[in-house]
């Protein structure tokens, strides 16, 4: 056979996509029907209409990546016969009133929504076999507080073991706990009293797996047939045996929604300042707090709201005191820069940083003060020569174990026993108390030091938490980045502080510690004194908090080590000043320190420079 010779009429040309005339008219779906989504399963929605015709659906592509959860309300076209076989389309998704919403962990950022609608969330933990977990259920109140769904604890299998204290904290929250067993005798009666909780609402039960959801839903929807499982003797965790949420008629009217077992529940999509409005009247409080209060610290306004009215003060410790486990579990949102330099790990706030090291002082100070002047103090030397007492190493030691709990993935560096974890992007300054030997011989002055140091992508490293805790004058000095620099005297409102506008050395006053130390700058820095106004011997932390409060105009040590000048550093910035080692160099570890108003820094620096 001979092969065919192909020409030019053999290729065809296919039209260009742009001759296709498209319209950017749009179906406007008029006739579409609104329906309730019950369940959601590999693509297919099964929705209920107003006329209780059971219809399957699929989304249209028009809605793009917008998901559709149980719960939705949404309007559906097509084949909405509901007869076998038939395919109805989902084109719009109604406006949701809320929502249950999570993350895979506290520092993902894929929310992804779990149900919508909600009247009241049922929070199903078992009082043993598995034992509840507060973290989980606190998390889920966090949730309901934030959409402003209604609460409510169930607590199964109270018959074999008593309900937890914890669990009955929350009614001072206003949760309502409800309580049922699994004998058999009285358990119609529970079951009918939850179908009240339950009627005409859309509740949905959560929980991780074992604690009897399934067996809740198959009593109270008797036709349910949800299948149950058992606990896992090895793990003492439940098996899920629900894959997917279903939403389940009820007889007397509404909806209960089963979901599948939650072992993790991230909250990082939400919005912490939410949840506190859900309490009226402690929202109206921290309204009186300071910018960035993270309503833990003894500054916050809430602690004077307490203690105002003793008829009270029970119940709104009890009230106050849950709430802040709540905001606990979920951090602020962060306030780093908008540059991004200095950035956190773990998704922690400066605010709660700066909470954190708030509690840390608190725990030192009831250390340091119960051994302040005890008759039986112990006091040894250390190789250099400086003494130390074991109010000095159980202060660290209790401060150590805090940040080992609450910042397990952060460094430690600490006066007493050394330094853990210097490599990473964060790591914490302790000294537990600077001033050992005012502290051993009964003079006041000596604080506790706290401070976080942050490192930078290119390695520079940065001071953004400090607090200087000082019990023995009834004051706490602190900062964070940002945010100013605060003294609080004798448990009082936070002051905020800033540095004196003395200009010239001749009007200035200086403090300093002793005459130790400066070696070949001992002349100059005798001159120095000479030419100032006024010269005082505070020593220590004191010279430099008083540098940041404007009482004294330039602080300067010889000898300091990195725990001495920290948290220093930051508060004296905060204030409006600045703090350097005494060739000028910005920073924590120069081996000494001066700080003073910023203005007179120039001048400072180079009174005291080594000639030649």
């Amino acid at each position: 056979m001979t092969p065919r010779e192909y020409d030019e009429s053999d290729a065809r040309i296919r039209p260009s996509r742009t001759t296709r005339r498209r319209t950017k008219d749009r179906p406007t779906h008029s006739d579409s029907i609104t329906a309730f989504v019950t369940t959601v399963d590999r693509g297919r929605t099964t929705c209920v209409t107003d006329d209780g015709v059971i219809i399957t659906a699929m989304k249209a592509r028009e809605l793009g990546p917008k998901s559709v959860v149980v719960g939705d309300l949404v309007e559906i076209v097509g084949d909405v016969s509901g007869t076998e076989g038939s395919l109805a389309r989902i084109v719009v998704v109604n406006e949701r009133t809320n929502s249950l919403s999570r993350t895979v962990d506290d520092a993902a950022r894929v929310e992804r929504t779990i149900v919508a609608n909600i009247d009241q969330l049922l929070i199903v933990v078992a009082s043993a076999n598995p034992e509840p977990r507060r973290g989980l259920i606190d998390r889920f109140l966090v949730s309901a507080f934030h959409e402003s769904i209604k609460p409510i604890i169930v607590v199964t299998k109270v018959d074999v073991s008593p309900v937890p204290d914890f669990i009955q904290e929350y009614k001072a929250l206003g949760v309502e706990i409800f309580t049922t067993s699994s004998k058999l005798e009285g358990r119609k009666e529970d079951i009918d009293k939850l179908l009240e909780i339950l009627d005409d609402k859309i509740s949905v039960l959560v929980g991780h797996s074992g604690v009897g959801k399934s067996t809740l839903i198959n009593e109270l929807v008797p036709n349910a047939d949800r299948m149950t499982g058992d606990v896992n003797d090895v793990t003492g965790r439940g098996r899920h045996t629900s894959s997917s949420a279903i939403a389940l008629p009820l007889a007397n009217g509404g909806w209960i929604i089963d979901t599948p077992g939650i072992r993790a529940f991230g909250l990082s999509h939400l919005n912490r300042d939410r949840i506190i409005e859900s309490f009226p009247d402690i929202y109206q409080v921290i309204q009186r707090c300071m910018p960035n209060c993270s309503h833990h610290e003894n500054s916050c306004a809430l602690g004077p709201w307490i203690e105002s009215e003793p008829e009270f003060r029970a119940e709104r410790l009890t009230r106050v005191t849950s709430l802040r486990s709540l905001l606990e579990v979920k951090p602020a949102e962060s306030d780093a820069p908008e540059d991004g330099r200095y950035t956190h790990t773990m998704s922690h706030s400066r605010g709660e940083d700066l909470a954190l090291a708030h509690r840390l002082a608190d725990a030192a100070d009831a250390i340091t003060l119960t051994r302040y002047q005890a008759l039986d103090l112990t006091v040894t030397t250390k190789p250099d020569n400086t003494p130390v007492t074991d109010a000095d190493k159980s202060a660290e030691s209790a401060i150590r174990a805090l940040l080992h709990a609450h910042r397990p993935d952060d460094g430690i560096v600490g006066e007493e026993f050394g330094d853990e974890g210097l490599e990473k992007q964060r790591y914490w300054v302790i000294d537990p108390i600077d001033g050992t030997k005012n502290f051993l011989r009964g003079v006041p002055t000596w604080a506790t030091l706290i401070a976080l140091v942050e490192k930078s992508a290119n390695g520079d490293q940065k001071v953004t938490v400090g607090v200087v805790s000082a019990p023995a004058l009834f004051r706490r000095w602190y900062a964070h980045e940002g945010a100013g620099a605060f003294v609080v005297v004798n448990s009082g409102i936070p002051k905020k502080i800033s540095v004196s506008q003395v200009s010239k050395i001749e009007d200035a006053s200086i403090s300093h510690s002793d005459f130790i130390g400066w070696g070949n700058r001992l002349g100059a820095f005798n001159a120095l004194l000479s030419s100032a106004w006024r010269t005082r011997a505070h020593g220590d932390f004191w010279s430099h908090m008083l540098v940041a409060e404007g009482a004294v105009d330039i602080a300067i040590e010889p000898e300091l080590a990195l725990w001495d000048m920290a948290a220093l550093d930051i508060i004296v910035r905060e204030a409006g000043g600045r703090f350097s080692n005494l060739d000028g160099v910005d920073g924590i570890h120069g081996g000494n320190g001066l700080s003073t108003n910023g203005l007179l820094h120039p001048t400072v620096v180079d009174a005291i420079r080594v000639k030649g």
